[in-house]
């Protein structure tokens, strides 16, 4: 995970210092990452390759082409984009644990609980609109209100500590 993190960082330190692609690399960088991600599995690659490159890889390839991509052709805003933008750290902190309580409650129920390829699709799908549910709930009722209220909080500071500056 701490490779995974390098690669965002580098990521952000990349967009911040002007670093942009064209169209065309952007969406080849998106498309390698998604075939990136499908490849191990439908080829039977070993369990033991490095997660950073199963994962990271791609999924820094489809991020940083998306990113690119947008900044260079100022891409209209979309809603529910955005929303899942802006809930992102909700999710992620909320997933692992949503998905836990799903798959409990999908076996009490006594659903399948199999790899056939329909019952794992159903479950995958389930699982992914429950916890994007959980992750937006939790952002529009708990993170947002929080960051509101530290923002208006730490303006106050900033504004008391400029009037305390001394003058002469």
């Amino acid at each position: 995970i701490m490779l995974e993190f390098a690669l965002g960082v580098t990521l952000g330190y990349l967009c911040t210092t002007g670093v942009s692609f064209t169209r065309l690399p952007s969406v080849l960088m998106i498309l390698l990452g998604l075939i990136s991600l499908v490849i191990p599995s439908s080829i039977g690659l070993p369990d033991s390759l490095p997660r950073v490159l199963v994962f990271g890889v791609p999924a820094l390839l489809i991020v940083a082409g998306a990113v690119f991509y947008e900044r260079a052709y100022n891409v209209t805003e979309i809603g529910l984009p955005k929303l899942l933008g802006d809930a992102s750290y909700s999710l992620y902190l909320s997933h692992g644990a949503t998905l836990s309580a799903f798959a409990q409650f999908w076996r009490q129920l006594g659903l399948p609980y199999t790899l056939e390829p329909m019952v794992a699709l159903l479950f995958s799908l389930l699982g992914i609109i429950i916890a994007t549910i959980v992750g937006i709930g939790l952002y529009r009722f708990v993170e947002r209100p929080l960051l509101q209220k530290l923002s208006v909080r730490i303006k106050r500071k900033e504004f008391k500590s400029y009037n305390r500056l001394p003058t002469g």
